[in-house]
């Protein structure tokens, strides 16, 4: 009696030093510090250990910071955790492993659900009222068979309904999507037909403007002209005899003579 009464002893007080085991591991602890914090720099140490010991401290043993600090050292010799001046960061592998691990426990979430609803019987029909409903008489029995196939057959026509509706709606979407494509090509025409326009239109103005260049050069050329027959005239209306200098008298001489040709050739 006295060896169990010291085992008990010995299972109690182990149990009631091992507080460890009631709290969650303690890269998740860590994690839900600095993720709860926000802060982008990091998080330091004692802000850590500050939220752990709010958040848990009826199950951390009596030496939890040096237990911290060795598993912060820990995750960051492994890379779980990034240390950049005293303040820690939780590292981007292991936001992806984090990521991954929620989405994969959704999609297990979704899966259960669905088989949870596929096992679930749809109709359930109770012993005791199909017992009592044979002992009943042949008319009722027979009046809920009737009943039962009119059941069906409402069910039928219910099916039948929705494909019907769903038939009507894909001929609702089909009409849409011909009238917005007859939309779509006579816009399209009408654009085209005012392209043409515009290139038509443009091709006169450009006529336009080159007739109307044409009619400058002309005109430019009609100036010129008048210049050149106005000199010409001061020439032939020069007395050669009031020339003193006989290289300028020959030269005008031979000038008149040119001008009166080119007029009468004209």
């Amino acid at each position: 009696m006295a060896i169990s009464k010291k085992n008990t002893k010995r299972k109690t007080s182990s149990s009631s030093s091992s507080p460890s085991n009631l709290h969650p591991p303690y890269l998740q602890m860590i994690s839900e510090a600095i993720t709860t914090m926000k802060d982008p720099a990091g998080s330091s140490q004692p802000a850590i250990a500050k939220f752990i010991e709010a958040k848990y401290s009826a199950s951390l043993p009596t030496n939890f910071k040096k237990i911290l600090s060795a598993q912060l050292k820990g995750f960051v010799k492994s890379g779980k955790l990034v240390k950049v001046k005293n303040l820690y960061k939780i590292s981007p592998s292991e936001k992806v492993k984090k990521a991954a691990n929620s989405v994969e426990n959704k999609t297990q979430i979704k899966k259960s659900v669905k088989n949870v609803t596929a096992k679930t019987p749809v109709f359930q029909i109770q012993s005791g009222s199909f017992a009592s409903s044979q002992s009943e008489s042949p008319i009722s029995a027979s009046l809920e068979l009737s009943s039962f196939s009119l059941n069906t057959n409402e069910e039928n026509v219910g099916g039948a309904s929705t494909e019907r509706s769903i038939g009507v709606k894909k001929a609702k979407v089909k009409r849409k999507n011909d009238e917005e494509s007859q939309k779509f090509i006579e816009t399209f025409n009408d654009e085209n037909q005012q392209l043409l326009e515009i290139l038509k239109n443009g091709c006169k103005v450009r006529q336009q403007f080159f007739e109307i260049k044409m009619l400058r050069t002309q005109n430019e050329l009609k100036k010129l002209s008048l210049i050149e027959y106005r000199e010409e005239n001061k020439i032939l209306l020069k007395d050669l005899n009031s020339i003193s200098n006989p290289i300028v008298r020959d030269f005008l001489q031979n000038e008149q003579i040119r001008i009166l040709r080119k007029r009468s050739q004209q």
